[in-house]
Order: C-alpha cells, then sequence, then structure tokens
C-alpha cells in the first residue's frame, strides 16, 4: 500500500509530462494556442496535487504546488513578453526563478539542521540569519525535543511508581 502511494505522484508527473509534450508536438505551429493549453494543464495538475495530496509529507505537497505555480507564471509571464516583447518581464521572471531558488535552499538548510547538532553549524547560521530567524529556525524545534524529553522521563517515572505500587501490593 505505502509503494502505491510512493509512486502515484510520479505515475502523475509522467502523465503531466506527456500531456505537454503532446501539446507542444501537435501544436508546434500554433504558438499561442499551444502555451494556453499548457497553462490549462498545469492548472489541472496543481488542482489534482491540491485535492489529492499525494505526498505523505505536506511540505511535497507544498513544494510541488509552489514550483508548478512558479512554471504556471512564467508561462502566463512569456506569453505577456511574446504579445508586447518587455524586457520588464524578463527580469520578473529571474526574480521568481531566484525567490524559488531561494526558497529551497532555505528549506534544505533547515532540513541539514534539524538533523545535525552542530556546534559550528549554531554559530554559523547565527550570523549568517541574525537572532530573530535563527530563533524562528532552531527554538521551535529544541522546544519540541524538550518536551519529548520530558515526556520520556515522565513515562519512565511512570513505570517505577507502578513498580512501587506492584511490590507494595505483594508484600
Amino acid at each position: 500500500m505505502l509503494l502505491f502511494w510512493a509512486l502515484f505522484p510520479i505515475y502523475l508527473l509522467v502523465k503531466f509530462v506527456k500531456s505537454i509534450v503532446l501539446v507542444t508536438n501537435l501544436l508546434s505551429s500554433l504558438q499561442n494556442t499551444q502555451q494556453i493549453l499548457n497553462i490549462v494543464i498545469i492548472n489541472l495538475y496543481v488542482a489534482l496535487v491540491t485535492k489529492f495530496q499525494p505526498f505523505i509529507d505536506r511540505n511535497n505537497n507544498k513544494n510541488e504546488i509552489i514550483s508548478f505555480l512558479t512554471l504556471l507564471i512564467t508561462l502566463i509571464l512569456q506569453q505577456i513578453s511574446t504579445q508586447q516583447n518587455m524586457e520588464l518581464i524578463e527580469v520578473l521572471v529571474i526574480m521568481l526563478h531566484l525567490s524559488f531558488l531561494l526558497l529551497l535552499i532555505q528549506q534544505i538548510i533547515k532540513i541539514k539542521f534539524k538533523c545535525s547538532h552542530n556546534k559550528y553549524l549554531y554559530c554559523l547560521l547565527l550570523r549568517i540569519f541574525g537572532h530573530k530567524i535563527f530563533n524562528q529556525l532552531v527554538v521551535r524545534e529544541r522546544k519540541t525535543i524538550i518536551i519529548l524529553f520530558l515526556w520520556r522521563k515522565v513515562f519512565i517515572n511512570l513505570g517505577f511508581i507502578r513498580q512501587k505500587n506492584n511490590f507494595i501490593i505483594d508484600s
């Protein structure tokens, strides 16, 4: 069952790419129609991902939607650019791609930071991001880890209390 849900997003993505390639090949002479159909296909894909949530992790679903919305906005801006030939639109596309890339880099750093507990990494991130953003990244994670350890202590102490009660009852 888990294998099916792991393959579903891949299957959906392959079908999506096939449909874009088909539209591109069939309508190679009609540039505007081709771009409009690609925009419609991307909208359908984003709607499917939003509805079915194919990934187990919510962040993966969010990243999938953001990546295809970035592609959608790029296609729309490209459509406007071919009609009016403006350089401002090219700058907007570059800024859009850079912001998406920075979002991905931030998420990678956050994942790496959660996995390691290196003092040097803490100091480096503190210097790069400053106290405010660093606290948002770290303090939440530390609080959840501290809460986890405190609950673990509670369960261990409950076990000791149960053992003492069983010893007193048996005596």
